[in-house]
Order: C-alpha cells, then structure tokens, then sequence
C-alpha cells in the first residue's frame, strides 16, 4: 500500500483551500447537514415520506408492467443498539425474530404474487443486522426469496454483516451458508478501528474482529466484500480518520464506504442529545472537509473510483443496487418493517411498528402505511435528478426518457452549483466535483428547497 498523503500538513491546507468556499456556501443557503432534515439519516426518498397519503393495495399495482426489480429484505434485529443508527431495530433477546421472519415470509409471497413476471436483478439484506440470525433462520430467509422471485443470473446478493457475528465459529458456518446461497457481496458495519470510539458509539465488536471477519469472509469464498467506515463521529481526528482508512485497506476489500455521520431528534435520540450537549466533541465542518477530501485524493492513489458518492470501488466491485436505484431511477421494493420501495410510480413506505405490520400481513394485505404518487413525467424526471445528480446524469439519454433536458427543470440552482464549485457542467453528463461528492446531500437538499412542489 502507498504511503498517505503527508499527515503533518494535510488537514491544514484543505481546511484553508476550502474555508473561503464553505464559508460562500453557507452564505448561499448550502451547510454542512450534520442534524439531518429528512426522514432518515440522509436523502433516501423522493417525495418525503411527510408526504404520504392513505393508499390502498390496488392502486400501487394498477396497470404495473413487468420490469427489472431491485429487492431490499429488512432484517431489524440486533444485539445492541448503537448511538447513531436511525433505522427501526429491536434487541435481539426475546426469540422474537423466528416471528417477525414468518411475517416476512408472508410479504414475500405476497410481493412475488404480484411481481411475477418480473426479474429481480439485485438483492440487499440489511437490518439492523441480518447476521444476528441464527444459520437456520439466515438459510430458511434465503431459500424463501430464492423459491419465490425469479432472479437474474449473477445478481448481485448482498448481506450486511457486524464483526462479532460472522467472526466466531457460528459465525464461519454463516458465512459458509450464505455463499451456498448465492449471496456474493458482504457489507461489513465496522465504522472506525479505534476502540475508544466504538464504545462511545456502543459497537460491540473490536479492531481485531473486524479484521478477522474480513479474512474469513474471504476465505468461505465471498471476495466482494464493503467495509462501512462514518466520517465525523464524536471524538474522531483527522489522524484517528487516517488510520481507520489505512486499516480497512490493509485488509485488501475491494470496496469501502464513508457516510458523513449525521444525527436526527427522533431518529438517533441518543446521538442528538450528545451532539446538542457538546457539539465541539465531533469535527466541524472545516476538520470534515479536510478528512473526506484526504479520502478522496487517497483513494485515487490506490485506484479506487467514487461513484456515487461516499461510496469507493475498485476491479470491477461497484455497488449496482445503489447504482440502479439512484443513476437509473430503478424499481425498489422494499420488505419488511419500515421498509420503503418505488415502484409503478409510487412512492411508498411500509408500517413502522411490528404490530401494525403484522396485523396487516395476517389480513392477507401487503403491510402499506402511506404513499406518494407521481403520475406526471416532469415529477418522475425530477426524482431521477435528485437521485441521479450522484451518479452522473447523461443530458442526452435523460431527454430521451422524459423529453426535457435538467437545466429546464433547475435552471438556476444548476447555475449556482456550478459557480461554487459543487456541480460540473461542462461535459454531456451533469456530475457532482469532489467537493460536491463530499456535500451531495446538501446539494440535493438545496435543489429539493428551490422545487416549486407540484
């Protein structure tokens, strides 16, 4: 592995070179969204899930054609509950996950009913975390999606994973499980190698469990492996991120992912509370900078490539749900509790609790809180904008799906992105610069500000 950049200056420089400019951004409306205003952690749905209405079941499939389907199965079980994770989760510690997998088993079935006819093209097990699942549980969950969806050829499958779980003796037959099931990509939730910070974040695994993890992955014969790093967390330095970064790839993973830590009041009350307590604990927006750009230019030296943002491959390993998802404004349909999905134009999201998302399943219903329809082409063109800003948008191809170019949709916003350096225009397809890479957040929350709402 190459050496870094030079450490003794680094962070320095890039705090000056970009101070001016984020001191302008801020100016223009365009922060750093450490506490986060959309539903979640970070943009993940268009429209907003503020936006829902009362849907019935009919409506989402009236006049569905077949078509490509990515798969997202919520698994929201773990063994503990970390700071700063917004998702809905529950403590595995009551055998209630045997209850919640045949309420999932229903949804599947009732989904594959009626998809049937189309292909599933990519698959994504997350959580919580799906590994804290017994081997027979994680084996009967597998075998249900693949006995029910018709799957494409070499889909990309992928389980998340936390170290402790997949590093012990179980945790090798888990491994050994999933890759008879065709799973071929891993998403390891490791966040930083230093121990002190995973404890204050309440992470359970160490340094050494990741690593070995890691390496027992690749030895049950699952070489696509991610590991998840948070740029941002409360006691992180720039030497601290520096390290975390050098330690993930001496681990020789093919991809690695940095989500901008953020904090949410209802989501991650635990993280909110401390950042409102004593914000000068977490790195500020100048000391982000300066550690997501030093990943940035790191990375290149050892041949990775971002894209889409906060996500970094080599060889060939890029992400294709997210790919899918964000650059082709592609089919989701989401399982399980809290889970959302797009699809045949809808928006829509399922019930949060267990007990309405049950209830609904035993009535023989798909378990559907709300949705937002977009019925108008102009509308779907703009979720593909906000999504597919990440990804690169080709000017050429996206006036060919919906018959208007995006400089007709945000003329201006377009215009001042480009001007502060967040967005290039000079080329046939619109991309976020590396900077705006590190705040492509920001940049859609800016254009989601300026939508005249239809």
């Amino acid at each position: 592995m190459q050496k870094p950049l030079a450490r003794e200056d680094f962070a320095e420089r890039v705090q000056e070179l970009y101070r001016e400019r984020i001191l302008f951004l801020g100016s223009r409306g365009i922060e750093r969204l450490i506490v986060s205003p959309f539903d979640s952690h970070h943009f993940v749905t268009y429209p907003l899930q503020e936006k829902a209405k009362e849907v019935r079941e009919e409506e989402l499939f009236e006049g569905f054609r077949d078509g490509a389907i990515n798969l997202y199965v919520g698994m929201p079980f773990c063994n503990y509950i970390c700071t700063f994770c917004p998702y809905v989760t529950f403590l595995s510690k009551d055998g209630s996950e045997g209850q919640y997998l045949e309420m999932v088993r229903k949804e599947i079935r009732l989904q594959a009913a009626r998809l049937k006819g189309s292909k599933v093209v990519s698959i994504y097990v997350g959580g919580g975390t799906p590994t804290t699942l017994s081997p027979q549980m994680l084996g009967s969950l597998l075998l249900e999606v693949r006995g029910s969806f018709d799957i494409e050829e070499g889909a990309e499958i992928t389980v998340e994973g936390s170290p402790e779980t997949l590093s012990s003796k179980e945790g090798i037959e888990k491994l050994k499980l999933l890759k008879s099931y065709g799973v071929n990509r891993l998403s390891f939730g490791v966040q930083t190698f230093n121990e002190d910070i995973l404890r204050g974040e309440n992470r359970r695994h160490t340094a050494q469990q990741a690593r070995e993890a890691a390496e027992k992955a690749k030895e049950a014969g699952i070489g696509n492996i991610n590991i998840d790093l948070i740029p941002g967390l409360r006691g992180h330095t720039f030497e601290i991120w520096q390290s975390d970064v050098e330690h993930a790839l001496e681990l020789g993973v093919p991809s690695l992912t940095a989500y901008p830590y953020t904090v949410h009041p209802q989501r991650t009350p635990k993280a909110f509370e401390n950042y409102q307590k004593d914000p000068a604990t977490y790195p500020d927006v100048f000391e982000f900078a300066a550690m997501y750009n030093w990943l940035q230019q790191f990375l290149k030296t050892e041949d990775f490539r971002e894209n889409p943002p906060w996500w970094f491959t080599k060889g060939g390993f890029e992400y294709k749900q997210q790919m899918k998802k964000w650059g082709e404004n592609g089919m989701l349909v989401g399982l399980g509790v809290d889970a959302y999905s797009w699809l045949n134009n809808w928006q829509y999201w399922n019930h949060s609790t267990l007990r309405e998302y049950g209830a609904a399943l035993e009535a023989g219903r798909l378990p559907v809180a709300g949705g937002a329809h977009l019925p108008l082409q102009r509308d779907r063109a703009i979720r593909h904008l906000l999504f597919g800003i990440r990804t690169g948008i080709e000017r050429a191809e996206f006036q060919r799906k919906y018959g208007l170019l995006p400089k007709e949709i945000f003329t201006k916003e377009f215009e001042v992105l480009s001007k502060v350096g967040l967005v290039d225009l000079s080329h046939d397809q619109i991309e976020l610069t590396d900077l705006g890479k590190m705040f492509s957040d920001e940049v859609i929350f800016y254009l989601y500000r300026n939508l005249e709402t239809p």
